[in-house]
């Protein structure tokens, strides 16, 4: 899975489509999303956002299957799959 922010949307593509991209699914996360961290192992993406949120996403379903409220203004994310966790 590729994924891209626009917006306040996040798009996704498969991973396979390394000529050209085309967006499959638009997926609504919260304000202004800047960071996106996968966790390919689990299938689920976290995307961070301005409105001090963190969007947790299925692949399989192309929902969103959760929001987290964090610290103001959260600046980055990533996933540590060793650890089976975001941080």
């Amino acid at each position: 899975m590729a994924l891209a922010l626009a917006g306040a949307a996040i798009t996704a593509a498969p991973a396979s489509a390394a000529v050209s991209y085309m967006v499959t699914h638009t997926i609504h996360v919260g304000g202004n999303p800047h960071a996106v961290a996968v966790d390919s192992a689990a299938g689920t993406a976290y995307v961070i956002s301005d409105d001090d949120t963190v969007s947790v996403i299925s692949e399989s379903s192309h929902r969103v299957t959760g929001t987290i409220r964090v610290g103001r203004l959260p600046e980055g994310v990533a996933v540590d799959p060793a650890a089976a966790r975001s941080t």
